[in-house]
């Protein structure tokens, strides 16, 4: 979630710096603009220029997630597994996470890894829990590097009886 937080400052200092204003962002992502789609949606989720409206924002972040934008993808996925503005979902959470993750995105394969590990959206798979937390903590997410030191050393444990 910290990437929500990021790009939603991201937007508010769009939002200031820009003459746009949340109508021209409307406008812009009723015409199909994945930027403007995604901008659009972290103003109704942190309620940049217009009331906070998570189920809004889920909205417009499907919208940018489905033209393959990465952190849509990413976000919409955290919200698909946390059932924050949608109802919780793993398999779609799933599915938007496996896009952003291919595409390298350090949270997507961090929580990529969290789904392998719990069962969420896909069967328990502590190799592809590794695999993915791996890829996180070489991009250097501190979660991800705890998680699979944690995972890696149960492995090795078991390994020994």
């Amino acid at each position: 979630m910290k990437k929500i937080i990021a790009l939603a400052f991201a937007a508010t200092l769009a939002l200031q710096a820009s003459a746009l204003n949340i109508n021209d962002y409307k406008v812009c992502a009723q015409n199909g603009d994945q930027d403007c789609q995604l901008l659009l949606a972290l103003c109704y989720y942190n309620g940049n220029g217009t009331s906070k409206n998570i189920t809004q924002a889920a909205y417009w972040f499907e919208k940018a997630a489905s033209q393959g934008c990465m952190d849509a993808q990413t976000i919409l996925g955290g919200l698909y597994y946390n059932g924050e503005g949608v109802t919780k979902d793993y398999d779609k959470a799933f599915k938007w996470l496996q896009k952003a993750a291919s595409q390298g995105d350090a949270t997507a394969e961090a929580l990529l890894g969290d789904c392998y590990y719990e069962g969420n959206g896909t069967k328990r798979n502590y190799s592809q829990a590794i695999k993915w937390y791996q890829k996180a903590a070489d991009k250097g997410d501190k979660s991800a590097e705890e998680k699979l030191k944690r995972l890696l050393k149960l492995k090795e444990d078991i390994k020994k009886y």
